[in-house]
């Protein structure tokens, strides 16, 4: 991948960014797939491998995740009272996995271990839940921890938010009341969990996966009531009919249109390096929504 930077900021910064470039097993090794790789669109990840070298991205869209990286390297040094940053692999179909921890350590019995996953994370994963892929990424790693000789009885990640305001912890009890939160989460059992891995092995072994609205992060239609010469809407609706409904009831005489508002997908839009090559999100864009 090639890094630019419009922005000239300062070398270190640079340095420091274009060293962290993933380049993990996905990109080099075709019989390995990561916990990462296995949770992402499976489109995604074919892009990735093929067009990893003809990539851009700049320097500036690197930052918050140079953050979490300095976050990780400082808390594994602090470390000394479990396991920190170790890679793991298993055998999983025609595939080895790979996954690493952030960190493991001794719970109330000698024999038996906490998984921990720190992430720099927004205050709306507090406010709207945790993202499914939590749950799943800890599952997947404390299955490789298991097939490695150890046993797991808790896993929960640790969120430190990037976005945090003392100002809106002290106005709203609903916000988190500190910048740290430790979660929980749920443990599967061995079934589920190979159930899981081997859908998601064989959704990445389709010829031409397109990605769902769900992988792409995509919201949901809306339905705007407009009147003429209002340029803003007067009421988004979730459905065509509670549109025509509202506007009926609350524009009684006027006349309106109700106007299709597409999703967005956020994903795509701007968090997917792979979107400059992908086909699904051209089609998108050649044919925007009106």
């Amino acid at each position: 991948m090639k890094m630019t930077n419009d922005l000239g900021l300062p070398q270190p910064l640079v340095d420091a960014v274009s060293n962290d470039i993933y380049d993990g097993p996905d990109i080099n090794d075709p019989t390995i797939i990561s916990v990462t790789g296995l949770l992402s669109p499976p489109q995604q990840r074919k892009i990735l491998a093929n067009h990893y070298e003809f990539m851009t991205e700049d320097i500036s869209d690197r930052i918050w995740a140079l953050m979490g990286k300095a976050i990780h390297q400082i808390l594994e040094n602090a470390n000394n009272t479990g396991i920190a940053e170790k890679r793991l692999e298993a055998p999983l179909g025609e595939f080895y996995l790979s996954g690493a921890f952030d960190r493991m350590a001794l719970i109330e019995r000698a024999d038996s271990w906490v998984l921990q996953d720190y992430k720099m994370a927004s205050v709306w994963e507090y406010v709207l839940g945790a993202r499914p892929e939590r749950e799943q990424q800890l599952n997947l790693l404390r299955w490789l921890a298991e097939q490695n000789g150890y046993k797991v009885d808790r896993i929960e990640n640790v969120f430190i938010y990037r976005d945090w305001s003392l100002t809106k912890a002290k106005r709203d009890k609903e916000y988190p009341q500190r910048q740290v939160h430790i979660l929980p989460q749920n443990i599967w059992d061995d079934e589920e969990t190979m159930r899981f891995m081997l859908e998601r092995l064989a959704h990445h072994m389709e010829e031409d996966p397109l990605c769902s609205d769900e992988e792409r992060w995509k919201t949901a239609d809306t339905y705007a009531v407009h009147t003429k010469g209002r340029k803003s809407a007067h009421r988004l609706l979730e459905t065509e009919d509670e549109a025509h409904a509202w506007a009926r009831k609350n524009l009684a005489g006027k006349s309106f249109e109700v106007v299709k508002r597409e999703g967005v997908a956020k994903r795509c839009e701007n968090y997917c390096a792979a979107s400059m090559f992908c086909l699904q999100w051209a089609g998108d864009q050649s044919n925007p929504s009106p």
